[in-house]
């Protein structure tokens, strides 16, 4: 099996710039970002609406519902009558909950020319900067067979730092279930709170050789996976451990993850 090197591996100056840039400004996105949300109780109320529908109605505006009522002359003998169509719900402006997941590729392809080394140094970087956002922050492992949740959402950035120091090496890509295990996670997530942002960190050089039998072929699996995080709101991005200038001849299928869900891809390498 491979054993990382003990040496200190040091990021080049270009990928240091860019893991410095990406983190602040979703650090300034974090604090900063509000969103304009219907029928949910947090937040600052602006307004109020007329909703679409009466299923699930949990914040209502009294007042405006009682305005709503006055206007329509909904008097009795007994007071003021409401009627369905008199009920308002508050529309809110609140702060986003956010996570992100960081997805390592720890296969036998990352073991080549000290990749899971720079890998993992990446997401330390990325780990260590994480944390004066507050959001909180998910770590999935590939290799071998399967992916990993290793680390399931959290604000105690330190675990996954500890992580990240004995993540070991070798095996198969199964890039296939890194992308299913992040789907399941992030549906997880917005089932609890539908407003929440996922961001998806992938750091991988991309060549994948393990399917879940989904699909016809391990390309239309992987497409098709990328679909349905494009579908769910996932934003990711993706860190290509690949060398610049070396021809390699086995495929990686970064392109095709980043063409569908419109990721930006930084060059580690």
């Amino acid at each position: 099996m491979y054993k990382p090197s003990k040496e200190d591996v040091r990021l080049p100056p270009e990928v240091k710039k860019r893991v410095r840039e990406s983190v602040k400004k979703s650090w300034r996105g974090s604090r900063s970002e509000w969103k304009t949300v219907i029928n949910y109780p947090h937040g600052v109320a602006i307004s109020y609406v007329v909703p679409k529908s009466l299923e699930n109605v949990r914040d209502v505006d009294l007042i405006a519902t009682m305005k709503a009522a006055v206007l329509r002359n909904r008097w009795n003998d007994c007071g003021l009558k409401l009627e369905r169509e008199d009920i308002r719900v508050r529309v809110r402006r609140t702060r986003v909950p956010r996570l992100t997941v960081l997805i390592l590729d720890s296969s036998g392809s990352m073991a080549v020319a000290r990749r899971i080394s720079l890998a993992k140094k990446i997401a330390w970087e990325l780990t260590e900067r994480l944390y004066v956002k507050r959001d909180s922050v998910a770590l999935i492992v590939f290799r071998g067979k399967e992916a990993n949740v290793l680390i399931p959402p959290t604000r105690r950035y330190i675990d996954v730092v500890d992580a990240l120091k004995t993540v070991p090496t070798g095996g198969r890509t199964p890039l296939s279930d890194a992308l299913y295990k992040l789907l399941t996670l992030a549906k997880t997530v917005k089932m609890k709170n539908p407003w929440t942002q996922v961001k998806a960190i992938l750091i991988t050089d991309g060549k994948a050789n393990t399917c879940l039998g989904l699909a016809k072929s391990l390309k239309e699996e992987i497409e098709n996976l990328s679909k349905a995080l494009a579908k769910l709101g996932v934003n990711m991005e993706i860190y290509d451990t690949r060398p610049v200038g070396v021809m390699e001849f086995s495929k990686s299928y970064i392109d095709l993850i980043a063409s569908i869900c419109n990721a930006t891809v930084y060059r580690a390498g």
